[in-house]
């Protein structure tokens, strides 16, 4: 377990982790997202401790590797509850995983469109297009964003936008299995995990921001 990001908060408390996948499968790696923080889940999952959190409603997020069989590439496993960190003991928070094969529909479930209905609670998605097919110029921009983000990092700036985050299908073109990009919620922002900007984003996206330099130029 390594923390990669994180402080102790005053009217912080702790949270006690545990992480199964809901078809029982093995975890191998993954990682938990608690306010600004993210904590390593080591291989086959069990409890982990995340510190100085605030003492408020937080969307716990976890985001694992279950491996395959048939030596298939590892399958991504998703889960969010809500947690309640508390003073002394840990509270304890069991998150249960499930395979996540189309993001936007899996966000889709706490964060309805601006068309649709909308539960006590629930946050309406941003009206952005997201699920969609990213080619061309655009796609090709995407790396180049990476090129930047990794240049402010060994400038030590202050911290950097996170990587824009795509989502590769096979799809059918012509009768032909073909790889293609698709952009979706987690292109624009974080699993939950706080950042310097609001609404999760992985940059600045107001007043003329970096955000939307990871796609477009």
């Amino acid at each position: 377990m390594g923390l990669l990001l994180g402080a102790t908060l005053a009217f912080a408390g702790d949270l006690e982790v545990t992480v199964v996948a809901a078809d029982g499968k093995k975890i191998r790696e993954g990682v938990v997202y608690a306010s600004d923080q993210a904590v390593r889940i080591e291989s086959g999952g069990g409890k982990v401790i995340i510190r100085g959190i605030p003492e408020q409603r937080t969307a716990l997020t976890a985001d694992v590797r279950v491996g395959q069989k048939g030596g298939k590439d590892d399958a991504r496993y998703v889960g969010v509850v809500e947690a309640f960190p508390t003073r002394g003991a840990p509270a304890a928070v069991k998150v249960s995983v499930n395979r996540v094969e189309d993001m936007n529909a899996f966000c889709s479930g706490c964060h309805p469109g601006p068309n649709e209905p909308v539960k006590q609670g629930q946050i309406v998605r941003d009206i952005h297009s997201s699920g969609k097919e990213i080619s061309g110029r655009h796609l090709e921009q995407v790396p180049k964003f990476l090129a930047f983000i990794e240049k402010r990092r060994k400038e030590s700036k202050d911290r950097p936008p996170e990587p824009i985050v795509l989502e590769e299908r096979l799809v059918k073109v012509n009768g032909k299995e073909v790889k293609k990009y698709y952009y979706t919620c987690e292109s624009c922002h974080t699993l939950h995990w706080k950042t310097p900007w609001t609404k999760y984003s992985r940059a600045a996206f107001k007043e003329m921001g970096t955000l939307c330099a990871g796609c477009h130029f």
